[in-house]
């Protein structure tokens, strides 16, 4: 029983540590070669699986990441090939992505 009550305790501490981590903010503008917007993209961060955040009619998108870790967001539409970026740091920061050239179809 004492065995049972240590495993469950530590399980706890582990959730309870998690929950306290704080997020930051990465936000920026997606474009193509040409420097058109790019509307209607889908930013995901792979680490966390979060609810991915389409970016505006601007061409402005923002999302938030666990702060402190090293996050790889995935840019991707249905027009363009995808793009990568990894995140590491414990501020918010400005990220603009390029999405290349419209796929041909």
């Amino acid at each position: 029983m004492k065995k049972l009550l240590f495993v469950l305790a530590l399980t706890l501490c582990g959730f309870d540590l998690n929950a306290t981590d704080s997020e930051i903010a990465i936000s920026g503008y997606l474009s193509n070669n040409s420097g058109d917007p790019v509307q209607g993209a889908i930013v995901t961060c792979v680490e966390t699986s979060k609810a991915s955040r389409s970016s505006n009619f601007e061409f402005f998108y923002s999302t938030g990441v666990p702060s402190n870790r090293q996050n790889t967001l995935v840019y991707s539409h249905a027009s363009y090939s995808s793009q990568t970026r990894t995140v590491n740091s414990s501020s918010s920061q400005q990220i603009d992505v390029n999405m290349g050239s419209e796929l041909d179809r």
